[in-house]
């Protein structure tokens, strides 16, 4: 299956950081073979074409760190310092601590989110 995406704003990331303001992407399969500034060349050919004209083209975003089970204290502790922060997050001396099915609840809750 082959992919182009066309008369898209780039957001590379590449190591020059380039954004490419109307440019194309060519997918193959799972993997990008082609970026490039402008129209794409004559005669490339794909299965799909997508103009995405006024939209605009990133890598996926990987959030490589999450407490899935903590999502009810998203906005609640913000901007707090870490030792400050797990006071309230991991109370001391026996505090409040969710029930097995309490976390696993929650921690289908941070899943669906994600999705």
């Amino acid at each position: 299956m082959r992919l182009l995406i066309r008369d898209a704003t780039l957001l590379t990331l590449d190591a020059r950081d380039r954004i490419i303001a109307e440019g194309y992407l060519l997918v193959e399969g799972e993997r990008i073979a082609l970026v490039g500034e402008g129209p794409p060349p004559p005669g490339l050919a794909a299965d799909r074409i997508l103009d995405c004209r006024d939209r605009l083209v990133l890598p996926g975003l990987v959030n490589c760190h999450l407490h899935s089970h903590e999502n009810f204290n998203r906005g609640r502790l913000d901007n707090l310092p870490h030792n400050v922060w797990m006071l309230y997050a991991r109370p001391p001396l026996g505090g409040a601590t969710p029930s097995p099915e309490e976390v696993y609840l929650r921690t289908m809750l941070g899943c669906l989110e994600m999705l």
